[in-house]
């Protein structure tokens, strides 16, 4: 009689969800201090004015501000309608003056916006959109000047794929991060 397996990691992947073998994250509360953005799951946000605010990085003056990737949470409210946002989320995302549950040291999936390979640790993250991609707060490999944030060994690729699917990284924000690509 043969036994029954189970699987040690997640089939599955949603943005921003904690990879199931993480190793001791680290996860911060903090505010969508958008004006009127939502920030989407699984993308990086940075620190916002106020003491617990987030936002989307907005150009190179956030590089230094960066603090961690927006999580996915089953505890986020919805309007029950289905038709007005007038929870926590809009179909893109937390939306602003919602709480956002910010990843700062662990392992998460992420979408890619270009092929990424297990073991890949020279990651940037678009700031601004145009060349190669749109999504703010997206992952990437390759530097585009003006548009992405050297995360200069702040985050590993777990688990790689190819551009649009979903990727694993290891990140640890809490020594700060890189610069801007010029």
């Amino acid at each position: 009689m043969s036994q029954t397996t189970s699987p040690t990691a997640m089939t599955y992947a949603i943005e921003g969800g904690l990879y199931q073998e993480s190793p001791d994250p680290l996860i911060d509360s903090g505010v969508n201090e958008e004006g009127s953005n939502a920030i989407a799951f699984g993308t990086f946000v940075a620190r916002g004015t106020t003491e617990r605010g987030v936002i989307q990085p907005a150009g190179a003056t956030d590089a230094a501000k960066l603090c961690g990737i927006a999580l996915h949470s089953h505890a986020y409210a919805k309007a029950y309608d289905g038709t007005t946002a007038t929870g926590d989320l809009s179909s893109t995302g937390i939306l602003p003056k919602a709480k956002v549950n910010v990843l700062r040291r662990g392992r998460v999936w992420m979408k890619a916006e270009q092929d990424l390979s297990r073991g890949d640790r020279s990651l940037r993250v678009r700031h601004t959109a145009g060349a190669g991609g749109s999504t703010i707060g997206a992952l990437r490999k390759d530097a585009v000047a003006g548009e992405t944030i050297n995360l200069s060994g702040s985050a590993e690729v777990i688990v790689g794929a190819s551009a649009g699917s979903f990727v694993v990284i290891e990140l640890d924000m809490e020594n700060g991060i890189g610069s801007v690509d010029t």
